[in-house]
């Protein structure tokens, strides 16, 4: 994105930035605060008569419209374009199965889980506990009771 003269600007801060590293220090630590260098107070002014405000974001808008690799969807149809994008790549299988294999370990090792098997195993309601967890369904409240709906719904696995 080559916007004049901003191009100009940008390359005189280079070059003064280049040309002598103890004031290019100077000018970093100062992060533009306190006193400025005469330089840099210069290209301020310069940068500031050309309307950057207006004039860069046309031309940030121009230069990003014409890279190829952009492709401009309308908002409706933007999940199904990441989706799409997502299952395009050649690592998703790879990622996906050593995040299960995370999330595995992770339940190992969960006092929650831990604590839910032990209890079925003892109750002899291990399906009840696989299913729900398997789902993903909601924890149970504390006192263990489901509504009938509820618990048809994840006995059916929803």
């Amino acid at each position: 994105m080559r916007a004049t003269p901003f191009a100009s600007i940008f390359e005189a801060l280079r070059s003064l930035i280049e040309s002598d590293a103890q004031r290019a220090q100077a000018i970093a630590a100062s992060r533009g605060f306190g006193d400025k260098d005469p330089a840099i107070a210069e290209l301020d002014k310069q940068y500031f008569a050309a309307n950057p405000y207006q004039a860069l974001v046309r031309a940030n808008a121009d230069w990003l419209r014409g890279l190829p690799e952009l492709k401009v969807v309308p908002n409706f149809d933007h999940a199904q374009a990441i989706r799409a994008l997502c299952d395009a790549n050649p690592q998703r299988a790879a990622r996906l199965h050593a995040h299960r294999r995370e999330a595995m370990g992770r339940k190992l090792l969960d006092p929650l889980h831990v604590a839910a098997r032990l209890l079925c195993t003892r109750r002899n309601a291990c399906r009840f506990v696989e299913l729900a967890m398997a789902t993903r369904a909601p924890r149970l409240p504390m006192g263990g009771k489901v509504s009938a709906g509820k618990s048809r719904a994840l006995r059916a696995g929803r």
